[in-house]
């Protein structure tokens, strides 16, 4: 038995940079920058983001732990950062993939700097409302992750520019997720986090997106592990079992509007 794995698509189609963008755009418009800030100590600052600049730092940066030393040696005794971001995750239970996805989505979320409350996980589908309502008065972003089999997105029917399906419950952003591990993580980078940062105050640049010469393999959306040797870089498809999803490092797909090359969000430049 091989232990390569196959290409595993993430996702039923790879959407081209225009539809993309479009897409971003839409779900942007669901956030806004916020106003609240407060000064803090710098300990206590490492995951937030900054409401004012700070020694070489700008505003808008993640506070990481290896930006102390930096702050320190300018003379930075507090930082104004903001308040984190809150989103209530909720996986309806009746979906396996579902539940196991949920604690993805947390960790995803929290790398990011916001601070997830998934007291509501393993709810009912016909309980959906009440978890939505509870959520929406602590929280200013909620994820759902479940099957749509189980008719539980009434909502909405499609995502904005073709993103996952998303609503607003009063002033929070309501975003549905496919419950299967890689479907929700990409789903998750791709269009997430261009809204977490928003609501962060961290702007709309995106992070870096590489486009890597080589169009020839899969279109579809897939996670890969990527290595460096020399000048190239190599990427390894990741199948869906737990160990090869814990090795993948960025997400991968062939636009059908860029010719001869493909799109690579890495990991370690999205979610953090």
């Amino acid at each position: 038995m091989s232990d390569t794995p196959t290409i595993t698509p993430i996702s039923a189609a790879a959407p081209s940079l225009a539809d993309w963008h479009a897409s971003l755009a839409a779900i942007r418009e669901l956030g806004s920058a916020p106003q609240g800030r407060e000064q803090v100590p710098l300990a206590a600052a490492v995951g937030r983001v900054l409401a004012e600049g700070a020694g070489s730092l700008a505003a808008g940066a993640l506070v990481q732990w290896r930006h102390l030393p930096l702050l320190v040696a300018a003379g930075c005794k507090t930082l104004v950062v903001r308040p984190r971001v809150r989103a209530g995750i909720v996986a309806l239970s009746g979906s396996e993939q579902a539940e196991a996805s949920a604690p993805l989505i947390v960790a995803a979320f929290e790398q990011m700097g916001g601070r997830a409350l998934p007291a509501a996980a393993a709810e009912p589908a016909h309980r959906l409302c009440l978890a939505l309502e509870m959520c929406a008065k602590r929280c200013e972003l909620i994820f759902v992750v479940a099957d749509p089999a189980l008719q539980c997105w009434p909502m909405v029917a499609g995502g904005p520019g073709g993103g996952p399906p998303c609503t607003r419950l009063g002033t929070t952003t309501v975003m549905f997720l496919a419950p299967r591990l890689g479907s929700a993580l990409a789903a998750f980078v791709t269009h997430a986090v261009p809204l977490v940062r928003r609501l962060q105050g961290r702007g709309d640049a995106l992070p870096a997106v590489r486009v890597l010469p080589g169009g020839d393999a899969s279109a579809e959306m897939t996670l890969v592990r990527e290595r460096i040797e020399g000048e190239r870089v190599l990427l390894s498809p990741c199948g869906m079992t737990p160990s090869c999803l814990a090795a993948a490092s960025a997400i991968t797909w062939r636009p059908p509007d860029l010719a001869g090359g493909r799109v690579l969000l890495p990991f370690d430049e999205w979610l953090r």
